[in-house]
């Protein structure tokens, strides 16, 4: 591994992770209105409990990715999180969504 490289997290350490961190944020800042009773723009974040989840749809947190990083979530009206909680949610996101289509233990779909 090159110097200053960093060491890749395990999967139980990005479960541990999702739902200490991540989790937390999606249903202070998304599930009200992306979950599986109210489902804007026809995506559901609530059935994402745990990483076992969220690595069966590698698509859906590239999306979540985009969203934040375009600031296109949460909108303008609704609470919105601080820039720590955001940075938070897009690097523990990233690293989610890259080892799930990355690990050999899920196909990450072409577009």
């Amino acid at each position: 591994m090159p110097a200053g490289a960093e060491e890749p997290d395990s999967l139980a350490t990005l479960g541990l992770a999702y739902q200490r961190d991540i989790r937390p944020l999606l249903e202070r800042f998304c599930l009200d209105c992306h979950s599986t009773q109210q489902q804007e723009g026809d995506f559901d974040l609530q059935q994402f409990a745990g990483l076992e989840q969220v690595r069966l749809d590698p698509q859906a947190w590239q999306k979540v990715d985009h969203m934040l990083e375009t600031d296109e979530m949460p909108p303008e009206d609704n609470p919105q999180p601080s820039s720590q909680q955001q940075q938070t949610l897009q690097h523990k996101a990233g690293k989610v969504d890259h080892r799930t289509t990355h690990s050999g233990s899920a196909v990450c779909p072409e577009k």
